[in-house]
């Protein structure tokens, strides 16, 4: 049973890839980049990191919404500080969900990993979605932290899309 950190290093992992890291000097591309059959244009590369950014915002969404204590027993129990239980079985159905309509982004953003230059082009277009991704990254790993536990949880977060 994967614990708090498990979750968190999963959301990390994910926000790391698709942020990538310090920007190389003259990595700057004016226009469309073809390179062998890639061709990433800036506003595709815009869309494809706002995209990306969306998903985890749709992720903080569905913990925000579904998200409370971890509680066990009678549907109705009440966590020891008057809050609200987790509800682990919609939140996984709901980020499946999440999960499947962002698959196509990031089918496209590997298939442009595999070339430098667009790759470095959608790096540039991340890094300006970068604003905010820490904080949806704690609130996501605060959300699942409470269904840590939860086996239809884990199997939809193992099918989570990544780069």
């Amino acid at each position: 049973m994967p614990g708090r950190s498990t979750w968190i290093a999963i959301v990390i992992a994910l926000c790391s890839a698709a942020c990538g890291g310090k920007k190389p000097p003259g990595s700057e591309q004016p226009g469309a980049v073809d390179a062998g059959g890639i061709t990433l244009g800036a506003e595709e590369a815009r869309q494809l990191a706002g995209g990306l950014r969306d998903m985890l915002v749709g992720m903080a969404e569905v913990v925000r919404a579904r998200g409370g204590a971890p509680c066990t027993g009678d549907a109705g129990a009440t966590p020891p500080d008057g809050g609200r239980c987790a509800s682990c079985g919609a939140m996984a159905t709901e980020l499946g969900g999440v999960f499947d309509r962002a698959e196509p982004l990031f089918a496209r953003a590997r298939e442009v990993q595999r070339d430098p230059d667009a790759s470095r082009v959608l790096a540039d277009a991340m890094r300006a979605e970068e604003r905010g991704v820490a904080g949806l990254v704690e609130e996501i790993s605060v959300g699942l932290a409470a269904c840590a536990g939860n086996a239809e949880l884990q199997r939809v977060i193992e099918r989570m899309p990544v780069l």
